[in-house]
């Protein structure tokens, strides 16, 4: 990222440009991470909320699809998915392990069993806020008893989260 310093005739302002690679910019959890920031710079909690919540919960589902659409154990002769075991897969993403049983218990248990490190649960407890936050938002409209420090630690462990995924899961 580089700055350029331009003098004006009434205002000095700066001009910033970045660049990001092509994967970089479609990568949807990034995107939304990054509006997460700025919405909540520009003091938009609520869609601060909803933006950190939905990058995070991408990452789960993209971890768990990984974990068990690559299991040699649900794969046929040929190394593939069977249709019946893809639709059991994806009927148990979508219906049972909500993203709240992703976060806890089988991302934990997951992680001890594969031994790899885990969320703290610092971490994961402030996730688990975050997605109460956005539940009350989107299920009940109620937004109006946010706490700015609550939703910048949320904020942060949306970001730690994302780091995570990226360099342990390569997601």
């Amino acid at each position: 990222m580089w700055g350029v310093p331009v003098t004006g005739d009434d205002t000095d302002y700066f001009v910033t440009y970045a660049y990001a690679p092509e994967y970089v910019q479609n990568d949807l959890s990034n995107k939304l991470l990054l509006e997460a920031f700025k919405f909540y710079f520009e003091e938009d909690y609520r869609n601060m909320i909803l933006s950190a919540n939905t990058a995070v919960e991408i990452l789960f589902n993209k971890f768990f699809n990984n974990l068990l659409f690559d299991s040699n154990s649900l794969k046929n002769e040929e190394g593939n998915v069977s249709r019946d075991n893809k639709d059991r897969i994806e009927g148990f993403l979508k219906n049972g392990a909500t993203y709240g049983y992703k976060l806890y218990p089988f991302f934990p248990l997951i992680s001890e069993i594969r031994e790899f490190p885990g969320l703290n649960r610092k971490i994961s407890k402030k996730l688990d806020n975050l997605k109460d936050k956005r539940n009350s938002l989107i299920h009940d409209g109620n937004a109006d008893l946010i706490n700015e420090e609550e939703i910048k630690e949320e904020l942060i462990a949306a970001f730690l989260t994302f780091k995570y995924f990226k360099l342990i899961h390569g997601l």
